[in-house]
């Protein structure tokens, strides 16, 4: 069933991207916990508010990574599907040969590690669709943690300047230029 094939392709997805992103996590704490004793000033609207540590920004993405990471978990528990009971819905191609559909069903969706899903076709698409949802949301958190780097490099007091390395031309070819976006280049 190709279904079924969808939801081992989620399974192994998700199986590949949990550590990914704990390690992300334990990354951004390590950092945070590193950088707690630099002071920078945070801003609002524009204009200076108040010191808070530069670490701290870093702490609160692990946060949420956190969450998002327990979420790829329930998405692996909950979403990785699949079903065996033909295109009714009604196991008819195993009931006429005699065969237990349902049976059947639960032990190879076990041996494949896929929750069995009562479906009259396709599995319901919302279960791709909340997979697709949380890595999205997943996405967006790194993104956040990108743009926040790229704006302490670029702002008035370049926090997280770096010198170029030795022979690093970056993506300008212009070594010299300030600002070249090595770090992200890497990411």
């Amino acid at each position: 069933s190709s279904e079924t094939a969808k939801g081992m392709q989620i399974r192994d997805g998700l199986r590949l991207l949990i550590p990914v992103v704990e390690g992300l996590r334990d990354t951004c704490l390590s950092v945070a916990m590193d950088w707690k004793k630099y002071k920078r000033m945070e801003s609002t609207h524009g204009a200076d508010a108040l010191p808070v540590s530069l670490g701290k920004r870093l702490a609160f993405e692990a946060y949420v990574l956190q969450d998002a990471t327990e979420e790829l978990f329930k998405d692996l528990k909950r979403h990785a599907v699949g079903k065996l009971s033909g295109a009714t819905g009604d196991y008819h191609a195993m009931m006429a040969n005699g065969i237990d559909g349902t049976m059947i069903e639960r032990e190879c969706c076990a041996m494949w590690e896929l929750r069995p899903v009562v479906s009259l076709q396709d599995p319901a698409r919302e279960h791709i669709a909340y997979v697709a949802a949380d890595i999205a949301n997943l996405g967006r958190t790194v993104a956040n943690i990108m743009r926040w780097v790229k704006y302490l490099k670029n702002t008035a007091r370049s926090e997280l300047r770096e010198p170029p390395d030795e022979g690093q031309t970056g993506s300008s070819a212009m070594p010299h230029k300030e600002g070249n976006p090595f770090v992200e280049e890497r990411v």
